[in-house]
């Protein structure tokens, strides 16, 4: 992250809605001004064009052709400039939008990458997906549009009023009567909007949740005859979701109705009002025109500050879905001290998943260079069990040690240059094979050490095979890899890492007996001095260890080695 993004995240203060609003102001605070100082000029020009026609019409009846052609020009150039002063006011407000929208997602990826592993376990993928992309895009319009446009719809009101209270106060105070009324019963009806927006709003992730989750396992889903169910479920989601809909929709035209209605009112009040004026000879003919003009402009921008501010609300409570990911904790920086050895211990750890208890004080030590096999069947706690390790669950009781140092208290940084884990699922990123392989330590591992370990990973010939080796991108290799040979790749990234302890999650599950073997060996040749976790539904694994973990649904059994075959 460079030094100003770093600056900007200071500045941004994520205490309330309003607050964060306003800080995301301030750093555009120029740019932001240029555009409200632009769209108040333009605002003056436009209405200042009625009164050149006010004061054009007394020329036509003075029959003074000299000034009418003044008069004719000078409204050419308001046009003119009032058309340049709002070009200028909306690419002010989206030069600062962009600059800003960038800032709020660096600030959202930055407290992303810098949370606890914890925090993030707590979030859906379609959730943050959304909230990063969707909702921060939502930032664009509230900024870079609705600024500009709320600010132009307040000040024409005013300017009206203005210009009629030139001609007669009266007429004024008659135009604004409407509006108190207008808005005290629109707050009544909307009184508890806000809340359905929040309900709206959770409808909505839960909707996405469900399509995400769809999508994604379609083909799963499909193998196994359970697309119907699956379809059902996001049927009712979608549902649900309409049903809330109508509600939300109800409330919001109810209130949109009543204050354009009220609102707009006005003008069966101006006129009326106005032609008495008129009749008794309190204003002349050319402003009874100009208070009927008047008094049908105000009617456009009481009808769109309505539609602004629903459209307002809707970009509000964009903000709001990303304060949580902005206030997400931060993990602290501060180094815990070096283990004095890669001793790993577990000390009393107790794991549940809500209420049942999956591993019940369990203790155990890995010397280095050691190699264990945690065996048992599905749902039992295996990989519950190494992702405590890794940070990724919380533990009931107990605690992980290496060296006598606590992972519970140092940062994923540490941790991940101590573990690695080759997971059951690999996850490829965008970019080349060697990308996904190596990371951060592109410029930085030998090209001997990378060859090694492909040959250990038995990858060697399937890299030889792809169009530009370690160079093809993912998109095309991984149509041309296994699922077995995507597998390795992700355990060769482990590998890479060269951390003193490796965690094998069904690593070996898409091998045969003989490959996963030889595989196996291959590691323990490779890297005798690494302690190697091994989560296998597979008895035959723990041949290949020096001890085993058997787990099941019900307790935890002792540990024992290869030698020790007594049932358990």
């Amino acid at each position: 992250m460079n030094t100003g993004s770093s600056k900007s995240f200071d500045t941004m203060n994520t205490d309330s809605t309003t607050s964060f609003f306003w800080s995301l102001i301030k750093t555009e605070r120029m740019r932001f001004s240029l555009g409200v100082a632009t769209t108040i000029v333009g605002c003056c020009a436009e209405v200042t064009v009625y009164l050149i026609v006010f004061y054009a019409a007394h020329a036509v009846q003075a029959k003074d052709s000299v000034l009418l052609l003044w008069l004719a020009g000078a409204m050419v150039i308001l046009v003119i400039a009032r058309l340049a002063l709002m070009s200028s006011a909306y690419w002010f407000c989206h030069l600062a939008a962009y600059r800003i929208v960038q800032k709020v997602r660096e600030q959202v990826v930055h407290h992303l990458a810098q949370a606890p592993l914890l925090e993030l376990g707590k979030w859906h993928r379609s959730d943050l997906e959304k909230r990063v992309l969707r909702d921060s895009s939502r930032l664009t319009l509230l900024l870079a549009h609705y600024g500009v446009e709320t600010l132009s719809l307040l000040l024409q009101p005013i300017l009206y009023i203005a210009l009629m209270s030139w001609l007669d106060w009266r007429l004024a105070l008659v135009a604004l009567v409407p509006l108190p009324i207008a808005l005290l019963l629109q707050m009544r009806i909307m009184k508890f909007f806000p809340e359905q927006q929040a309900v709206y709003n959770q409808s909505v992730a839960c909707v996405d949740k469900a399509v995400f989750d769809f999508v994604q396992g379609a083909s799963v889903l499909k193998q196994f005859l359970k697309d119907q169910v699956s379809l059902v479920q996001l049927d009712n989601a979608i549902q649900s979701h309409y049903d809330l809909m109508q509600t939300f929709t109800r409330t919001l035209i109810k209130g949109w109705t009543t204050f354009t209605t009220v609102s707009r009112s006005s003008v069966f009040l101006v006129v009326p009002f106005g032609g008495w004026l008129w009749s008794i000879r309190q204003i002349s003919d050319m402003e009874l025109v100009l208070v009927v003009i008047l008094s049908l402009a105000l009617m456009k921008p009481w009808l769109l500050a309505t539609q602004m501010q629903g459209k307002t609300m809707e970009a509000f409570d964009a903000i709001n879905q990303l304060l949580p990911l902005l206030r997400m904790p931060v993990e602290a920086s501060d180094r815990q001290r070096e283990p004095t050895d890669f001793t790993l211990r577990a000390e009393h750890l107790t794991l549940a998943q809500a209420d049942r208890v999956l591993i019940n004080d369990l203790s155990l030590e890995l010397k280095p260079g050691s190699r264990i096999a945690i065996i048992g069947e599905s749902g039992c706690g295996k990989s519950t069990l190494v992702n405590s390790l890794m940070g990724l669950v919380p533990l009931k009781k107990g605690a992980w040690t290496l060296g006598g140092c606590s992972l519970q208290e140092c940062s994923s940084q540490q941790r991940a240059q101590w573990i690695a884990m080759a997971a059951q699922q690999t996850f490829l990123f965008r970019g080349s094979i060697r990308d996904n392989l190596l990371l951060d330590r592109v410029n930085s591992t030998a090209p001997d050490f990378v060859a090694q370990v492909l040959q250990v990973c038995e990858l060697t010939s399937v890299i030889e095979r792809l169009p530009n080796g370690l160079d093809s991108d993912v998109g095309e290799a991984s149509r041309l890899l296994s699922g077995g040979e995507t597998q390795r790749v992700g355990l060769a990234r482990a590998l890479l890492r060269k951390t003193p302890i490796l965690i094998l999650d069904e690593v070996t599950a898409h091998l045969d007996t003989v490959t996963e073997r030889r595989l196996l060996d291959n590691l323990l040749l490779a890297f005798p001095q690494q302690t190697q976790i091994i989560i296998s539904h597979r008895a035959t694994v723990r041949d290949y260890c020096e001890a085993s973990l058997q787990l099941s649904s019900v307790a935890v059994h002792p540990l024992h080695t290869p030698f020790e075959q007594e049932e358990v």
